[in-house]
């Protein structure tokens, strides 16, 4: 028995010094260039070593984005944390998350392309389900928060009819929205969509040209998606510009 678990710890060992490897590659040359191969010449294994852990390369793409995601999840959690401890409300909660999120992805802009790029890994749990996104757990709660304290507007038009599109007891844990939010989980999703969609924009270098605006202008598209979602941001004014020099 004890026998059988150190080959067990060695095994678990050794694939987390390919996953370790692997994400070093990674970060260093992203996705594209990524091969087990290359991999396997960097811990100096036997290309046959790495097929013990992992069955090809979309397994281990598999197995990192599964990592990434968690850690994705735990900054989203640490900053909603500190501004919920701050006292910050739903929106401030919400510009936190995101905030926090950007300076993720930009430090690890490969890591990031990954989530991009690989499917969601299956939940073994739950066999033909998806686990969900790291971000939509601490999203959730900033929500159903917003909506408890009276901080999510509801449209002026009255809630969408979302009837068909979802199974509204996936939402039963945390009661199922009643109007005026009975569109609640295409608002959340609406939220989480763009946030990515801002994301992407900014790490991939689409505002690059802002120059020392590019911070401001990602701060106004969370809160401009944010409030089409009924989620109010107040943002302080932006810097004055500073006067030409004359002469």
């Amino acid at each position: 028995m004890a026998q059988g678990r150190g080959r067990t710890g060695r095994r678990d060992e050794a694939l987390g010094r390919l996953l370790g490897a692997a994400r070093a590659a990674l970060e260093a040359d992203g996705v594209v260039e990524l091969s087990l191969r290359a991999v396997a010449k960097g811990l100096g294994w036997a290309n046959s070593t790495v097929y013990r852990h992992v069955a090809n390369r979309d397994a281990l793409l598999a197995l990192l984005s599964s990592d990434v995601n968690d850690e994705v999840r735990d900054v989203a959690e640490a900053a909603d944390r500190a501004c919920a401890v701050e006292g910050g409300d739903a929106a401030e909660r919400w510009l936190a998350v995101a905030r926090a999120l950007r300076d993720w992805a930009r430090a690890h802009p490969h890591l990031f392309g990954l989530l991009c790029t690989t499917a969601a890994p299956e939940d073994p749990a739950r066999p033909g389900h998806f686990r969900v996104t790291g971000i939509w757990p601490t999203m959730g709660r900033i929500i159903h928060a917003g909506r408890a304290a009276g901080a999510i507007r509801p449209p002026a038009a009255g809630a969408y009819d979302i009837a068909g599109v979802f199974d509204m007891q996936r939402f039963a844990s945390s009661g199922v929205p009643q109007e005026p939010f009975a569109d609640l989980p295409v608002r959340s999703i609406s939220l989480y969509t763009s946030l990515l969609g801002i994301l992407a924009s900014d790490v991939f270098n689409q505002m690059e040209h802002l120059d020392g605006a590019r911070d401001r202008l990602f701060d106004l598209l969370v809160a401009v998606t944010a409030g089409a979602a009924g989620l109010d941001i107040v943002l302080p004014p932006a810097p004055a510009a500073a006067a030409p020099s004359v002469g």
